[in-house]
């Protein structure tokens, strides 16, 4: 049970300190202060602006949400988690496999369709044959080998 946020233990040390500190008879005539100053406050005007804010406040996620008309999607999206849910483990892989091979198919046309030609992808892009290098000459142990450093 909590009043105002405050819970039995809190109200308990606060009457333990009130009594502490006004005396016992002092209390009666506080307890009746207090009571008319809340009174006041909660009947005031400046509170009712208060509740209306904070009311708004509290709203105010969801009032966006269907402004922007995602509370549709949210619905859709719980719907199918709903039934990803009940779904049962008997489905086989090969299923799976086809639904997704489906569902990206399908994807991709839509996006095909949906953006211009200027999209295309690049052409492709042939490598040249590459030559192999020549086999190393022989050379003979009869011949001298040729020297870098003097010309011939």
């Amino acid at each position: 049970m909590d009043i105002l946020g405050i819970g039995p233990l809190e109200l308990l040390f606060i009457v333990i300190l009130a009594i502490l500190i006004f005396g016992p008879s002092d209390m009666v005539k506080a307890g009746r202060t207090l009571g008319r100053a809340l009174r006041n406050l909660v009947t005031s005007p400046i509170w009712y602006s208060f509740k209306n804010a904070s009311k708004k406040l509290r709203t105010l996620p969801t009032e966006l949400m269907r402004d922007a008309g995602l509370d549709e999607d949210f619905k859709d999206i719980n719907r199918e988690i709903g039934e990803f849910r009940n779904l049962k483990p008997t489905i086989l892989a090969d299923d799976l496999n086809r639904q997704l091979r489906e569902t990206t198919q399908k994807a991709a046309q839509d996006a095909a369709q949906e953006f211009p030609d200027w999209t295309t992808p690049p052409a492709e892009i042939k490598p040249e044959p590459v030559q192999p290098p020549e086999p190393p000459q022989e050379v003979s142990s009869d011949q001298p080998l040729p020297n870098p450093e003097k010309p011939e």
